[in-house]
């Protein structure tokens, strides 16, 4: 009878071992996901401000040469990205719409320049 109380409590190591395991291994994956998550998470942040910079940049470009008078085409090239504008002007408004696109990442900004001295732009996200 004594060998019987030994095989039980062998058993009872094992499948304690083989529980143990299992949670560790399932607190491990639940880690391991909420790392992948973040980093997402992280990444699109990152994405959605540098396509912020850039189309900010490009809306500056715009209006800079509108003041200056100088001709707008219809792509914009900075040395960080590329944006393709299009404008109607319209009694004395010009409505610029900025657009950049990268990597599946879109930005739109349309900016409203009043030419009636005052100088004032109303710029809207789309």
């Amino acid at each position: 009878m004594p060998n019987l109380r030994k095989t039980e409590r062998g058993y009872i190591a094992l499948i304690t071992a083989v529980i143990v395991s299992s949670v560790i291994a399932v607190i491990g994956m639940s880690l391991t996901l909420t790392s992948i998550d973040h980093g997402q998470i992280a990444m699109t942040n990152n994405d959605s401000l540098e396509a912020n910079q850039i189309i900010r940049s490009c809306l500056d470009d715009v209006l800079v040469r509108h003041y200056l008078e100088k001709p707008i085409s219809d792509t914009i090239v900075l040395p960080i990205g590329t944006c393709s504008v299009s404008f109607t002007t319209d009694a004395g408004t010009t409505v610029y719409t900025v657009v950049y696109d990268s990597d599946g990442y879109s930005k739109v900004l349309e900016a409203t320049v009043l030419d009636d001295g005052t100088g004032r732009i109303y710029i809207k996200e789309k």
